[in-house]
């Protein structure tokens, strides 16, 4: 049993791989600190509060996982893994971060930066895990085709909406759901149809009428994105 860990990564996205990392490095030491690096300059970058919560959501239940932001200021992967001078001035700051010696540093076994790993931290072992055949970069390739790679909490993120509008009684509703059905998913049925029709008539709406459409409809939709399959189907927009 380590006493002090670290495991650093981008997680963009988070993946299961990573999950089973943490989970196995967790058990290995009193304290798992979790490095995840955001880059200023990286426009393909999912927004690291959203990588946060992610993580946050996945260990808050696991007493002895503390989460770190760092921050890298490099343009690219590439630029950063080839020089020395970014791991030295990193390596201060997550020490710093940590407040204590890192006894356990881990990481994946094919990865490319275990030598500067060593070198910027001689004092701490390096742990190494057996890399699954996912990664990041196939998932942001195509997230669909690697579904049951994400994590239930990163799912949503990937959600595609796809909205059917039209005039009333050209069968929105009918095809939202025959859609649903086919490709296993969910779909917002229309809210406005049964709020129009409280006097009787959509003619004799009132203006507090629309603001419950609006956001009994929005509601709905942050409701079945987080458990639908890859794609909702949504009946008419709020508008």
């Amino acid at each position: 049993m380590y006493k002090v860990g670290m495991y650093c990564g981008i997680f963009n996205p988070l993946h299961m791989g990573h999950l089973k990392c943490i989970i196995k490095a967790s058990s290995l030491c009193e304290e798992l600190h979790i490095i995840i690096r955001y880059g200023l300059f990286k426009n393909d970058e999912i927004s690291v509060r959203v990588r946060y919560r992610w993580l946050y959501q996945l260990t808050k239940h696991i007493s002895n996982v503390e989460l770190h932001i760092l921050e890298d200021i490099t343009l690219s992967k590439e630029e950063y893994a080839s020089n020395r001078a970014y791991w030295d001035e990193d390596a201060i700051k997550v020490r710093a971060m940590i407040g204590k010696p890192i006894d356990v540093i881990f990481c994946d076994n094919d990865y490319n930066d275990v030598s500067l790993y060593k070198l910027c931290y001689p004092e701490s072992q390096i742990y190494y895990f057996e890399r699954d055949e996912i990664s990041s970069t196939k998932i942001r390739q195509n997230p669909y085709l690697y579904w049951d790679w994400l994590p239930n909490v990163v799912k949503p993120y990937y959600v595609k909406k796809v909205l059917l509008i039209g005039g009333e009684s050209t069968g929105k509703s009918t095809l939202s759901i025959n859609l649903a059905n086919y490709y296993n998913t969910n779909y917002v049925e229309e809210v406005g149809k049964e709020l129009s029709e409280k006097s009787g008539t959509d003619s004799m709406m009132l203006l507090e009428d629309f603001e419950e459409i609006l956001l009994k409809h929005r509601l709905k939709v942050i409701e079945a994105v987080e458990k639908s399959n890859k794609v909702l189907f949504i009946d008419t927009d709020s508008l």
